[in-house]
Order: C-alpha cells, then structure tokens, then sequence
C-alpha cells in the first residue's frame, strides 16, 4: 500500500519560521521527511504518475508529496518549453539542486541558462539576434571592452548588440540607424496572417508574440506574467464590453484592410491605437503604474459636439460632467449611428 512522506506539523512550522526562501523550507522537509521512511520496502505514490514507487526512486518534493525520477525529467523538460511551467514546482517551486542529478548533462545545461534568463529583469533580457538561433545571452557574456558599445557574443557565433539588439557586424555599427529602420511591432515572416482562426499578438509589455485560442479575452501572458485586453490591449481592468471590447472574439465589425476596427472606435488590432496615436481611455504612465485620465478626448469629443445640439445629447452630456460616465459610454456608439457621422 503506497503512502506519502508527512512529517510534524511543530516540526514544518518552526523550519518555515527560520527559512529565508523555499530551498531553506523544502530541503530540511525533505531530509527529515526521508529519515522517516523505509527505503528498502516503503512504497510511495508518484503525485503525477500514480505509481508506486521505492524513495530510492524518486525525490520527496514538498511535505506531502513524492516524486519518482521519470516525472521529475519531464516536469523539468516541460518547463524548458513552456515558460508558464517554470521553475519545475510541486507545492513550492523545486530547487534545482535537489533533482539536477537526475537530468542529462545537456537538459542539466539548459535548465541552468533558464534559471538565469527568469532571473534577469525582463526589458533587460538580450536574445541573440540570428534568427536560427535566438538563444538568451547571459549578461555575463557581455562585452564591455567597447568605450561605444556593449555587445553579446552567442555561442552560435553571432554578436549581438546590447543597445538595439540587432546582429554586431563591424567597428562602424551603428545602432541609431539599425533603430529607424527596424520595426519590432511588424509580423515576422514566418508567423501567419492575423485572423479569426490565428488570433496572435504581441504583449504590450515584453512583446513576446502570443496566441489566444478557445478563451476570453482577458489576455495573461506566460512570459511577464501581464494580463490585459486582447481587443485594446490594455493593461486588465476588468471586461468592459460597454465600450466596445466584447469578452470573447473579435469586435463584431471587424478590421479594414489596414487593421483598424470598423467601428467608432477605429483601434488598430495590434497596437490598440487609432490612427492619431491614442489609445481608448487616454492612459498614461508614471512610475510603471496606469492613471484613468479624468475624461476621454480623442475619439469621444467629436461625438460631443454631434450630441449638444440635442436634448437627449445635453442630459448625457450632463451626466458626464457629473462624473458618471457609464451610461454615456454605453451609448456611445448608439448615439453616433443615430446622429450621422459626417
């Protein structure tokens, strides 16, 4: 009869009250959890698998939980894949000192250049810019000898400039030129036109490309873990089908040939902005943080001056300049079709 590892409730609080991170908590669980058991003739159930294995054949991952080996490797192998799997976790995330034994040289090698990708801030991250290879390039590779530039040799052999990301290829680079004529908002080539069966975007914050299949459009992103709107891509505050983002697929009037929504809204679909360059609420930013302007301006005012001349248009009015938007909003759209739009 299988069985999991348990230890003493006193015994796990007092390690968890000294413990600084979650290797300090999990390890001595772990030893002491494994000086209770029977390594030659205890069975233990695989919290992944189901099996029943000896301790000898697996690792004691938390408290509560056992391991065995082959799901360990596979955990492990996932989580290279899949950023919303990494670090390899059970209850806490697993250190990976405890399990690096069990993985080959070369998964071993991997895991470790990941490690050091999580933990390198985001906007910070320099990936190699060989298309074929895109690897990340550990700040410790850099090359500061330059008094201009700092670049980052790949172990592919290509150079990559820390400064506009793009390929190193002589004394004469220059990275203000290489900036006016990227565009790192343009489809690659290798990615499939936008539509309603292939809904990929970039994430407004780390721009890694992202694709939302059979879900609403409240949007997380795996890789900087931010959510948002995936109809105007902002930052997520909630669904707001009152102001055009439906909760699930594409605005119902769909895009023109350039990618602007076909409605009053007219946001691109990529970007989330219209063709003067404002986004739907007017946000700005300051210290990384988003503030609500008081009133929309760019795609509400003209609407404004449809609506003064008219005493339904003054009662919404008013009950804006009260401060209670809602309604006004809601209304929007219905208004303008009804007022024209010349």
């Amino acid at each position: 009869m299988s069985s999991t590892p348990t230890v003493d409730q006193k015994t796990v609080g007092d390690a968890a009250e000294t413990a600084r991170t979650s290797k300090d908590i999990i390890m001595p669980v772990a030893e002491m959890a494994a000086l209770q058991l029977n390594e030659d003739t205890a069975k233990y159930e695989c919290c992944i698998c189901g099996d029943d294995i000896l301790l000898s054949k697996g690792v004691v991952t938390c408290a509560e939980h056992v391991m065995c080996n082959e799901c360990i490797v596979d955990a492990h192998a996932i989580a290279l894949k899949d950023n919303s799997a990494f670090p390899t976790k059970c209850c806490a995330p697993i250190p990976f000192e405890q399990v690096e034994h069990l993985l080959s040289p070369e998964m071993r090698e991997a895991y470790s250049m990941k490690i050091k990708e999580h933990n390198t801030p985001i906007h910070s991250r320099i990936y190699c810019s060989k298309e074929a290879c895109s690897s990340f390039i550990p700040p410790t590779q850099f090359d500061s000898t330059s008094f201009i530039q700092t670049v980052a040799p790949c172990t592919c052999g290509c150079v990559t400039c820390t400064e506009c990301s793009k390929e190193w290829d002589s004394e004469g680079h220059k990275c203000h030129e290489c900036v006016v004529e990227s565009d790192n908002t343009l489809r690659p080539k290798w990615l499939p036109e936008y539509s309603p069966t292939c809904r990929i975007k970039q994430c407004p914050d780390c721009t890694a490309w992202i694709e939302l299949e059979e879900s609403c459009n409240h949007m997380y992103c795996c890789h900087c873990r931010t959510q948002f709107c995936f109809i105007c891509m902002m930052l997520w505050d909630g669904f707001h089908e009152e102001v055009g983002c439906p909760a699930y697929g594409d605005p119902p009037a769909g895009y023109d040939e350039e990618g602007f929504e076909l409605s009053w809204r007219g946001l691109h679909f990529e970007t989330g902005l219209d063709r003067n360059g404002h986004n739907l609420y007017d946000i700005t930013y300051s210290d990384d943080k988003p503030i609500h302007a008081h009133e929309p301006t760019h795609i509400y005012e003209p609407l404004r001056f449809h609506v003064l001349d008219n005493d339904l248009g003054v009662e919404h009015i008013e009950n804006a300049e009260a401060d209670n938007y809602d309604e006004f909003w809601a209304n929007a759209e219905g208004l303008q079709g009804f007022f024209g739009e010349d």
